[in-house]
């Protein structure tokens, strides 16, 4: 078994002739038709290969009233049968990433458009807890521990992504109420893909301004809605600062992509806006606006060539590492991916060592599981 995975990741490592052929017939799930808005929420899995080794786990967070399906869909006005969801539709035909699983998570990202609906916890970070709970259940009940993932995000949807691996990093001592939980996904985390998100820092004013202007395109026109986006500034600042700071590592591949085009006059997140600034960040702009900046009608558009090879490149770097940790390991016989499964700290400086020696996936449990799709 070991030898075959080694075999298997060399190459596709070494491979030098592109992915032309479509996956095998039935590793796509196929969605013929976009569902009802009730049934986008939570993860839905778009590809899984049929066959090891899987490189890495793919997941796309949408934005402020987008969802988990026509957030990426180039829908067609002659025919329906035309929409193209290039994640599902794609994405899973490219070379490397034919031998990742494609999701998708979806939140409930209209929640902002009921001015009477006051419960915060729909139009706070509760997003990404449920980012976290849902891609947690099922890499555990898929022994997916310990594969990388790579996160793409659409506007806010990459705010959404950023907290969650702010909260799993927060989280990684013991003595935390969620008791390092979530360390596998802060640490299998090795590539974040960013369309339209800002990462504006520490101006809570600016973040005001850009929330205003994402309203309006996604058409939250009440006061009330806009004024309470508005106080969500503090927390973006915080969640900015602290990803830049404890997640933006050596090891991790940043991509930004920035619109270049207006959507109804305005350029809602422009260069300077959506660039993290990173010493080793990818930075590219689309001839896109905030709307179109994630939708690709076909795989022949000029920007899916642009972005698509971007992408590839970084997972490519996930599969060279893959291979080099099978070289230098001695891979257990029966794994499918034999990476180890990272432990959290066990203590936090100077406070005395936890009690809780439970492994993660034990102590999961014991904890509520949100349903996946």
């Amino acid at each position: 078994m070991a030898t075959w995975l080694r075999t298997k990741v060399m190459n596709l490592v070494d491979s030098k002739e592109p992915e032309d052929t479509a996956p095998s017939e039935g590793a796509l799930v196929t969605v013929d038709e976009l569902r009802p808005r009730e049934d986008t929420l939570g993860l839905h899995v778009l590809y899984e290969p049929r066959e090891d080794p899987i490189i890495a786990d793919v997941v796309a967070v949408h934005g402020l009233g987008g969802d988990s399906f026509s957030t990426w869909t180039a829908f067609s006005n002659v025919n329906p049968k035309e929409h193209k969801l290039w994640l599902r539709d794609f994405l899973p035909k490219e070379k490397y990433f034919s031998q990742t699983r494609i999701m998708t998570f979806g939140y409930d990202g209209r929640a902002w458009f009921t001015a009477k609906d006051k419960s915060s916890s729909k139009r706070t970070f509760v997003f990404a807890g449920d980012l976290l709970v849902a891609l947690q259940n099922n890499r555990v009940l898929t022994g997916a521990l310990g594969r990388p993932i790579m996160f793409i995000g659409h506007s806010l949807g990459g705010i959404v992504v950023k907290k969650a691996i702010v909260t799993a990093h927060e989280s990684r001592f013991e003595s935390h109420p969620l008791g390092g939980l979530y360390w596998d996904i802060y640490e299998s985390a090795k590539a974040f893909v960013f369309f339209g998100t800002p990462h504006q820092g520490s101006d809570a004013a600016v973040w005001a301004r850009y929330l205003g202007f994402v309203a309006k395109v996604v058409g939250v026109s009440k006061s009330e809605s806009v004024n309470e986006l508005a106080t969500w500034s503090p927390s973006l600042v915080q969640v900015a600062i602290y990803f830049s700071t404890h997640v933006c590592r050596p090891g991790v591949h940043l991509v930004t992509f920035f619109e270049t085009l207006p959507y109804n006059g305005v350029q809602v997140v422009n260069e300077a806006a959506a660039t993290l600034n990173y010493a080793h960040e990818v930075r590219a702009g689309l001839n896109e606006n905030h709307r179109t900046i994630c939708k690709f009608a076909s795989a022949s558009s000029s920007t899916y060539r642009l972005v698509v090879p971007t992408m590839q490149t970084v997972v490519k770097a996930l599969a060279e590492s893959a291979q080099r940790k099978l070289t230098e390991s001695n891979p257990v016989e029966d794994a499918v991916f034999p990476v180890s499964f990272p432990t959290a700290p066990t203590k936090e400086p100077g406070a005395s060592k936890s009690a809780h020696k439970e492994d993660v996936e034990e102590r999961w449990k014991h904890f509520p599981r949100q349903n996946s799709s």
